[in-house]
């Protein structure tokens, strides 16, 4: 199975990437849960996700991230993190962490047929990204991550990575079809099964990735800088 790592460290309030795997990060052993460590789907997870580039190890590097939290046609549901393919499919990618969730794959199936009845086409693409480069400069105040703070030269990487890969790959029709992605905690059999039906016998091609935490051994509650890491175990 295919395993993907982010390596992290915490300091008081906040959270810095590890480029390369230090020493000390081969010592984290001990799993635990994002609920002991208090981080939570939107204000870490999702941003740590955008933040490091890691989609592009597990989902291809052809992909581009148009916006997170992406209102889902007219219904009250957001799409976590949105991505785009370099044949101008969309793929939308579902979080869940410190719960069990049985109905992970439907809420996925929802964004498909969300989508799907929308008007798609490069105006939208255009619009949703720009929607995502204005919260760039808000600067994530939801976010504990250290230098949050994104300066106008990274926005305007941001923007001209965007445009290089429309221009690049000639996008110029958007559509949806039956890819996407789904990163849980804890991952139930019955999500697993039921992944695979979709995937074998409708023509499906939805990746499923279980995230695990990992501290050392002598961590506790109480220790208010560390290490740790995340794996990204490829289920499906």
């Amino acid at each position: 199975m295919n395993i993907k790592t982010i390596y992290l460290s915490k300091f008081q309030d906040s959270i810095t990437f590890n480029q390369k795997r230090t020493p000390e990060h081969n010592t984290l052993n001990k799993k635990i849960t994002f609920k002991i460590l208090k981080f939570k789907e939107v204000t870490f997870f999702q941003n740590i996700l955008r933040k490091c580039n890691i989609f592009k190890n597990l989902i291809g590097k052809d992909t581009v991230l148009i916006n997170y939290e992406v209102p889902s046609g007219n219904f009250k549901q957001r799409i976590d993190l949105l991505f785009l393919n370099s044949k101008g499919i969309l793929i939308p990618c579902e979080l869940k962490l410190n719960r069990k969730s049985y109905d992970i794959h439907g809420q996925l199936i929802r964004y498909f047929s969300d989508l799907h009845f929308q008007k798609l086409d490069k105006s939208w693409l255009i619009d949703k990204h720009n929607s995502y480069i204005s919260k760039l400069k808000k600067n994530d105040p939801d976010t504990k991550i250290k230098k949050a703070t994104i300066s106008n030269a990274a926005i305007t990487s941001e923007q001209m990575q965007f445009d290089d890969f429309i221009k690049k790959h000639k996008i110029k029709k958007i559509r949806i079809s039956s890819t996407g992605i789904i990163i849980n905690e804890e991952i139930s059999d019955k999500v697993i099964l039921a992944v695979q039906f979709l995937n074998k016998y409708h023509k499906f091609d939805i990746k499923l990735f279980q995230a695990n935490i990992f501290v050392h051994k002598s961590w506790n509650k109480d220790i208010p800088n560390y290490p740790f890491k995340i794996f990204f175990k490829n289920i499906i």
